[in-house]
């Protein structure tokens, strides 16, 4: 589905927003920040977040910014739960709070669920650090062996 696993890639992927649809799952101050940066090039941004409102794990005066964007949406007690697409990501699948699932059109997902975050879902393709907490450069990919050597080309970076 993805053509990359960037972990700390916002700053480097802003620009290719211009005109799309991008989202971001979570509800902290991070994913906040993230939204109000990213929606300056994104045609529309949305924040997916678990909990039932912003103000669950974000300031109250970057909650005010965020509501007061007019390009971003929030859709709260609500979770990512699948995506898709034709060699890169084109589709999201949400489910709120009631399970109702809803597809939407996608052109980015950008994951903030903390320092620490969970990263099982991740397919083994993509190479984790002698811990395996979180994902690491791996040097095959680069080279066209894949993460592990299984032929795949993922990209992965996971910052200085």
């Amino acid at each position: 589905m993805a053509q990359e696993f960037l972990y700390g890639g916002l700053v480097s992927e802003a620009p290719a927003l211009k005109g799309k649809d991008a989202y971001i799952a979570g509800g902290g101050n991070s994913a906040g920040q993230a939204a109000l940066h990213l929606a300056r090039y994104a045609r529309r941004f949305t924040l997916v977040v678990r909990a039932p409102s912003l103000a669950a794990g974000m300031s109250h005066d970057l909650v005010r910014a965020v509501e007061a964007t007019p390009n971003v949406e929030v859709r709260t007690s609500t979770t990512v739960v699948g995506g898709g697409g034709d060699g890169r990501l084109q589709q999201l699948v949400l489910r709120d709070s009631n399970g109702e699932g809803d597809r939407v059109a996608a052109d980015a997902l950008f994951v903030l669920i903390g320092a620490r975050p969970p990263i099982d879902w991740l397919p083994p393709e993509i190479a984790r650090d002698a811990r395996r907490r979180r994902p690491r450069w791996d040097r095959r990919a680069e080279l066209g062996g894949g993460a592990q050597g299984q032929g795949r080309n993922l990209w992965l970076w996971t910052g200085p």
